[in-house]
């Protein structure tokens, strides 16, 4: 302490960081180095208790930043000290579940509070912090006192993103305009928000909360009334929005969305009453939707048809979840000829939809489909190509046996294939037969059950020659047909040998590492509650490239022994290393991640002599 007084004016020392948790004899230094400091203005330091704060914290009054590192898990009461730096502008307290005191509202002069959202929604009275610049969300009349929406009132330093929610409570116009929402400039993204419980059918409260004009993202769900606020669906004054977002409302007449000329987004979720959507409806002209990049319509059963203006065209990005769309007409948004630009598209119960519309998106290269079968797998003529696609998912569809193998050579240009969560006819196996591509580099299949791969020539997806990744989760017969068959019949392998990354996850089906023989360039693999597998066939020249390494199977409450295929893998490779791995290689050297479920078998000496130093 005294060499460091030599070297330091502790007495003037203005900031102070100090990284990690320390020992018993630093945190004494530490208490005792601020003792003699009373011009601290920057301190930054870890804690986990009232005790491992100096004595003289209450009179730190000249801070301006104050960083507390406090552990996730610690529920910490902050000193009530706190409240008293009155010159405090940064109070950065991370994710941790620290309890601020009562009247911290007393920060008059607080620019930042870096804290979890719940935290700072629980600051009563917190309009008295009138230049505070973040506040993600904010619940009127939370309690009894101090959750008035005229808090909001004074913050006019706002900015960012706020969500104001249980706008229900507010009962009138004159209490709406308290919150002064229009002069906070700094403000880029407003949600506001009412309950589905208790709704209001006051439409004057809304106008009351008229946004600054410079706003750039727009949520309102749920707000009463049958009336549009006249600040969004008369004269417009919201006119650089970028992004609209309109929730269960009830209004005569929609905003005029053609006039929003900087539109790049444009959601509509539950509004039942609107059948249709064009040049003479919500303000679409010719020159509209000249920047919109993404549409979402959501239950919205009676949409029927929108006709669009010269721009839709433009279209990069376009989803559409439960709606009945009909386009025509040459303008029509959904008049899939002028659809031509849309990149990226997701459908969902959409039985109307045909491949043959969609063949007409010619710049596409993602598409998602949820639901839809009669849309996939009807018959259609054999000329039906989608060569622009790169990443096709599917999810939640019933296939029948072959028809996926069908559909997928609709596709040659795939780099990326997911099947998710989709069901076959009780009983039925439904064969996955990949055509061999050399694009194809990803691909995750999620719960499919009675999905198999065949094991004849062409089967699995050794003809895959690009494929750099594979997840399988939860199928349940993926590997059925090849556990059926010894290794040494087989004429050809399962994966090809380009993988890097395989994930087998909740697959009981997989029954010997044999299937795994020649992937000696893997550097991620994870084999995680694969009930029967057994180390049958193991090669260890498939760890000599392991970067990251998950084996372990999950306990069961009925397991009397808890069987760990990591012990027997680990043996294998201690017991035949030096008989399979050339001169000069060696298992595990480049691994940074090791997740298994006996560490027994981590601490054999040959293993642990085999493990990078940068695990």
């Amino acid at each position: 302490m005294e060499n460091l007084k030599r070297k330091i004016d502790i007495g003037n020392l203005r900031t102070l960081m100090l990284f990690g948790e320390g020992n018993a004899s630093m945190l004494i230094l530490i208490k005792d180095l601020l003792k003699e400091t009373k011009r601290l203005r920057v301190l930054f330091m870890h804690t986990n208790s009232l005790q491992s704060f100096p004595h003289n914290f209450s009179k730190l009054i000249h801070l301006r930043y104050l960083k507390l590192e406090i552990p996730y898990d610690v529920e910490l009461s902050l000193p009530n000290a706190v409240s008293r730096f009155y010159h405090l502008k940064f109070l950065d307290l991370g994710y941790s579940k620290c309890i601020l005191p009562k009247d911290i509202n007393h920060l008059v002069n607080l620019c930042l509070l870096n804290a979890r959202k719940e935290l700072c929604s629980n600051i009563p009275g917190i309009g008295k912090m009138k230049y505070l610049q973040r506040l993600e969300e904010y619940h009127v009349k939370k309690r009894d006192i101090g959750f008035e929406l005229s808090e909001l009132g004074d913050l006019t330093d706002l900015g960012g993103e706020l969500k104001i929610f249980n706008l229900e409570k507010v009962a009138t116009r004159e209490e709406a305009n308290k919150a002064k929402l229009m002069s906070k400039r700094n403000m880029e993204k407003l949600v506001l928000a009412w309950g589905m419980v208790q709704r209001t059918t006051r439409s004057d409260v809304l106008e009351g909360l008229q946004p600054p004009s410079n706003l750039k993202a727009l949520v309102i769900k749920n707000p009463g009334g049958s009336i549009g606020p006249s600040w969004l669906c008369g004269n417009i004054c919201v006119n650089y929005l970028k992004s609209l977002h309109i929730e269960g409302v009830s209004w005569g007449i929609l905003p005029p969305f053609g006039q929003l000329m900087q539109l790049e987004e444009l959601t509509l979720n539950n509004i039942p009453s609107t059948r249709r959507f064009g040049p003479n409806f919500g303000g679409v002209t010719q020159k509209s939707f000249s920047h919109l990049k993404k549409v979402e319509f959501v239950d919205m059963p009676e949409l029927v048809e929108w006709v669009g203006g010269a721009h839709v065209i433009c279209f990069q990005r376009l989803q559409a979840s439960e709606n009945k769309l009909i386009s025509h007409g040459y303008r029509g948004a959904l008049v899939f000829d002028n659809l031509d630009k849309v990149e990226d598209m997701s459908i969902e119960e959409m039985p109307h939809v045909s491949l043959t519309d969609l063949q007409k998106l010619s710049s596409l290269t993602r598409l998602a489909v949820k639901g839809c079968e009669s849309m996939l797998f009807s018959e259609v003529e054999e000329g039906v190509i989608f060569p622009s696609v790169q990443q096709l998912e599917i999810s939640d569809c019933r296939l029948t046996r072959n028809s996926l193998t069908k559909l997928l050579n609709r596709f040659p240009a795939l780099t990326e294939f997911h099947l998710k969560f989709s069901s076959f006819e009780v009983g039925e196996e439904a064969v996955l037969q990949l055509p061999s591509s050399n694009l194809l580099s990803y691909v995750k299949i999620w719960c499919c059950k009675n999905l198999v791969l065949p094991v004849a020539d062409g089967g699995g997806l050794h003809d895959l020659s690009s494929l750099q990744e594979v997840e399988i989760r939860g199928c349940g017969k993926m590997f059925d047909r090849w556990s059926m068959v010894e290794a040494r019949t087989r004429t050809s392998k399962f994966f090809p040998a380009s993988l890097r990354e395989l994930n087998i996850i909740d697959e009981s089906s997989i029954q010997s590492m044999a299937l795994l023989t020649n992937l000696t360039s893997l550097t991620h693999l994870t084999l995680v509650n694969c009930d029967n597998l057994t180390v049958d066939g193991f090669d260890p020249l498939i760890t000599c490239s392991l970067k990251e390494l998950v084996v372990y199977n999950s306990p069961k409450a009925d397991d009397e022994i808890h069987l760990s295929v990591a012990d027997v893998l680990f043996l294998q490779v201690a017991t035949r290393m030096t008989k399979v791995i050339p001169a000069g290689g060696s298992s595990f050297q480049q691994l940074e991640k090791l997740e298994v479920d006996s560490i027994s078998a981590v601490l054999v000496g040959p293993i642990c002599s085999l493990l990078a130093a940068n695990l």
